[in-house]
């Protein structure tokens, strides 16, 4: 599957940056294709990532140690399914 996560920072997008970053290792297994992040404003950074196994996912962001040092760079996450939109005709 594949989603946008809108994570909403209680620091700066580059404190949140480098929290996100150290997982890149461990959130591999669960993204088959391309994963990006962005910010949005200073408040919002954005993850666009593609091949998404859900559940590994929300697993993942639960495990209690990252579950707390994801809490210490936001005040939540709002995330959203993204599906191919077919062309007006």
């Amino acid at each position: 599957m594949d989603v946008l996560l809108l994570a909403h920072l209680s620091t700066s997008y580059e404190e949140w940056k480098k929290v996100f970053d150290s997982h890149a290792d461990a959130r591999a297994p669960f993204i088959s294709g391309t994963s990006t992040a962005a910010q949005v404003d200073d408040q919002t950074a954005m993850v666009a990532s593609f091949g998404v196994d859900l559940q590994a996912l929300n697993e993942f962001m639960h495990e209690p140690e990252r579950a707390a040092e994801i809490a210490s760079v936001t005040t939540g996450h709002t995330m959203y399914t993204l599906t191919e939109m077919q062309p007006p005709s």
